[in-house]
């Protein structure tokens, strides 16, 4: 069976989702900035993590699994304090409240692969049952030394967007667009890392994806 996710952004959209059989993944950008979550989701910190508790408990009940995003988690650009400690703290109460898939995002701020790989050495072995991963906003300059610094620390979920399209509109930043659903092909295949992948149904994508978004 195919893993399907479609993000929702509270709990009314979590409800009419999971009525969905063929959807088996919940997510929801949660922030660890209340600026940005102010911006982005027009709520507050208090308001998103209960709308996180919503959507674990709409998950136990459908049997869905809940995914949710870490925006801002490397750095905060809205004045807004962060620290790692202020993230692992965060994690800690996700995890508590029972989920176990945490992606973790950049958005708007360009990282390097040491700022990656000090964050998930730190988180991986503190938390082994949760499923880290990268969704990853980069430039073509610097997406693979920043995609194996993850994969050297243990992280195995990348998020990829055909040709890198969409991304986050607060960015401000014209250059730091989605990791590339072919840079993270040729990641795994320039490492001999195993894929699982139908390439007629992934044309099939790639044609697509061009006849929407042009």
């Amino acid at each position: 069976r195919s893993n399907r996710m479609i993000l929702v952004v509270n709990k009314k959209g979590a409800e009419i989702i999971a009525e969905r059989d063929y959807i088996t993944h919940i997510s929801y950008p949660f922030s660890i900035s209340p600026a940005f979550l102010k911006m982005n989701l027009n709520t507050t910190l208090e308001k998103s993590i209960e709308t996180v508790r919503e959507i674990v408990e709409i998950c136990d009940k459908t049997k869905k699994h809940p995914v949710i995003y870490i925006s801002m988690a490397f750095g905060n650009t809205y004045g807004d304090e962060w620290s790692i400690e202020i993230l692992f703290k965060w994690i800690n109460i996700l995890y508590r409240m029972g989920v176990r898939t945490i992606p973790l995002s950049n958005v708007s701020i360009e990282i390097n692969s040491a700022q990656i790989k000090e964050i998930f050495s730190g988180l991986i072995p503190l938390f082994p049952e949760v499923r880290f991963g990268l969704h990853l906003h980069t430039t073509n300059r610097d997406w693979y030394e920043n995609v194996n610094a993850a994969y050297e620390k243990g992280c195995r979920r990348f998020d990829a967007v055909i040709h890198g399209w969409g991304g986050c509109p607060m960015s401000g930043k014209e250059l730091l667009g989605n990791l590339k659903t072919e840079n993270l092909i040729e990641f795994n295949n320039r490492n001999h890392l195993p894929l699982n992948l139908n390439p007629d149904a992934l044309e099939q994508t790639y044609t697509l994806a061009s006849f929407i978004f042009h």
